[in-house]
């Protein structure tokens, strides 16, 4: 007790408070020590994020290889259309060209237009063959000639009177107009006359020595 009747003030928070005139021993702070839980707390997160940043770099890896994937789809489709795009102008200047050459030929006065009438399946249909002495050369014309049966062929028949036909070439018609260009004999007489013209057998062999299958087509 103090002279004023009160307590003693604890000073060293729990430690006694020496007499008057009486040194203590200086005061030491204690060490800080965090909280059990928030020590615990950032062990814890230190160990989550770990596999979080594994599991963002697996996502961006995948991310990256799809846009890889398309990008390496969307080239090759542009390498195919580009190729496409030749292919299709190639050939439009191959038919533009064999139109030309056709328009020569058909209106070259040595030209000779023989119309073959129909038989059997192509029964009502006709054909042209335009045929030139001079250069042994021809061109068959067909719109929706009828399809032969599987491994047939139709067989182009050089006819010249009494003689055995001459085969000028075989062939499978295509859709819509059929030009199928072959050549003949040059030295034959009977063909220009009129006793000479052309006939289209239908044939399983690809190169028959003489007629064997039906006429489909036969100068009239």
């Amino acid at each position: 007790m103090s002279d004023f009747g009160t307590p003693p003030f604890n000073a060293g928070f729990g430690r006694p408070t020496p007499p008057p005139g009486q040194v203590g021993p200086p005061f030491q702070q204690p060490p800080y020590r965090p909280p059990a839980e928030y020590a615990s707390g950032s062990r814890r997160d230190g160990g989550t994020s770990r596999p979080f940043l594994i599991t963002l770099l697996f996502i961006a890896c995948v991310v990256l290889g799809a846009l890889l994937n398309w990008g390496m789809r969307q080239r090759s489709e542009r390498a195919r259309l580009f190729e496409r795009n030749i292919e299709v102008e190639q050939s439009y200047v191959t038919v533009l060209a064999k139109r030309n050459d056709l328009a020569s030929f058909l209106t070259d006065p040595r030209t000779r237009l023989y119309r073959l009438a129909g038989a059997a399946h192509a029964g009502g249909k006709r054909i042209t063959v335009a045929w030139q002495q001079a250069t042994g050369s021809g061109v068959l014309i067909g719109e929706d000639v009828p399809l032969p049966s599987d491994k047939h062929v139709y067989a182009l028949w050089q006819v010249e009177g009494d003689a055995p036909p001459a085969l000028c070439g075989t062939f499978r018609p295509e859709p819509g107009v059929t030009l199928y260009p072959f050549h003949g004999s040059s030295a034959s007489s009977a063909v220009g006359s009129e006793s000479g013209g052309f006939r289209v057998t239908d044939e399983t062999d690809a190169s028959p020595k003489a007629p064997q299958g039906g006429a489909v087509y036969e100068t009239r």
